[in-house]
């Protein structure tokens, strides 16, 4: 039996435990109560000091499930795409989402603070035999921005990633109504073109760049070099 059987066989057993003492107790101190017997008031107190034990172990077992799990949303987490080519280190409480495209292999971030990245990739054998970046990045570029408005974009800058060569632009915008800050990275490998699209609010910009970039820079690509 896994880990994860046996504590979900802890738990169903510390619930029968936790309905069943109670449950004696009351009955004892029924009977207690009713027959006035010293037997019953000693099986009674009994069964009340074993309820507050079990409630207590309980209350504990709970904290400290609860530490445990928030200790573990609290450190990075490396997230796999959906195709197993690639993985993307997130930050801090990051975990999968629904979102992007349905092209896109990975969808993570952190909803209450507005911070998210997509994942893209495609088969270099998709393309007309010696596509380069320099072609494949503006055009996922003009794709990716064709719902914001009030665009504003900076110029590609070269990047590497894992070992890749990329392209990257900042964008700001509206979508939805909503001012958002892009951080688009285009990277090119000997089998594939991949999209790392991270965002945030506009608000949020100067604040989460540096953590939408770390996300964005741990991208690497694990499958095949080519499809």
């Amino acid at each position: 039996m896994g880990n994860a059987g046996l504590q979900e066989l802890l738990v169903i057993l510390g619930c029968c435990v936790g309905l069943l003492f109670p449950a004696i107790f009351l009955f004892f101190l029924i009977m207690a109560l009713t027959r006035k017997s010293r037997g019953w008031t000693i099986a009674a107190v009994v069964a009340g000091v074993i309820t507050l034990v079990t409630f207590a172990i309980g209350i504990a077992y709970a904290v400290r499930s609860g530490m445990k799990e928030a200790k573990e949303q609290a450190e990075p987490r490396t997230f796999p795409t959906s195709d197993g080519v690639a993985t993307v280190r997130g930050a801090p409480r990051w975990r999968e989402l629904a979102i992007g495209s349905a092209d896109s292999s990975l969808g993570i971030g952190n909803p209450y603070l507005e911070q998210y990245l997509v994942v893209i990739t495609e088969a270099k054998a998709d393309f007309p035999e010696g596509y380069t970046l320099a072609e494949f990045a503006p055009l996922a570029a003009e794709q990716a921005a064709s719902n914001v408005i009030d665009l504003q974009a900076t110029e590609f800058e070269e990047v590497t990633v894992g070992g890749l060569k990329g392209l990257r632009r900042e964008v700001t915008g509206k979508a939805d109504g909503l001012g958002i800050f892009y951080l688009n990275t285009y990277l090119e490998s000997p089998g594939y073109f991949h999209q790392v699209m991270a965002w945030t609010l506009r608000e949020n910009e100067e604040r989460y760049r540096p953590v939408l970039k770390e996300a964005a820079d741990s991208f690497r690509e694990v499958g095949a070099a080519a499809p």
